[in-house]
């Protein structure tokens, strides 16, 4: 003798689990759309945002490093002066070069993480939109480098004037 048993699911029961099921398939969805926006849409605006706006914060700090190796050098010579002594100009430039080795670093990642998303960005970008944003970062490009050579150019003047050669 079989006593076959079946179990009756009440109405309330089966709308409980349809209500589970149907948790369970949106949060399969929400967590796709948060890996979507995680790694994708977010990595995407960050790129966006080193290109647009890094690039000038990048600017921005190599400026600010500049004007503090600058002051720091003068600080160096003023000693110097204040107690007598003679500098070497290359010996203080060697003592400023070790203690700016950290910014020189953070300069250089902040220029890397540029490069990279410049990479990113280019990889989902049309033709056209590559063109118009490479004559953008030529454009920059080349207003820091003339920059830079206003720079060097100011240092030579600075380093021919009488007072300032350096000693042996």
């Amino acid at each position: 003798m079989t006593n076959s048993k079946k179990i009756i699911v009440s109405p309330e029961h089966k709308k409980k689990l349809d209500d589970l099921e149907s948790l369970k398939s949106e949060l399969a969805k929400l967590i796709s759309e948060r890996d979507t926006l995680e790694n994708t849409v977010k990595k995407n605006l960050e790129a966006l945002y080193a290109i647009k706006i890094g690039k000038n914060e990048f600017t921005l700090f190599k400026t600010e490093c500049e004007t503090a190796r600058f002051k720091r050098k003068i600080e160096l010579f003023q000693a110097k002066i204040n107690h007598g002594e003679k500098f070497n100009v290359l010996e203080i430039d060697n003592h400023l070069d070790k203690e700016y080795k950290k910014w020189e670093k953070e300069i250089s990642d902040m220029l890397e993480d540029i490069e990279n998303s410049k990479k990113r960005l280019s990889s989902l970008m049309t033709k056209e939109d590559s063109i118009e944003l490479q004559a953008h970062i030529d454009c920059s490009l080349r207003s820091y480098i003339l920059m830079l050579i206003q720079i060097k150019q100011k240092n030579l003047y600075y380093y021919g004037t009488e007072q300032c050669r350096p000693t042996h």
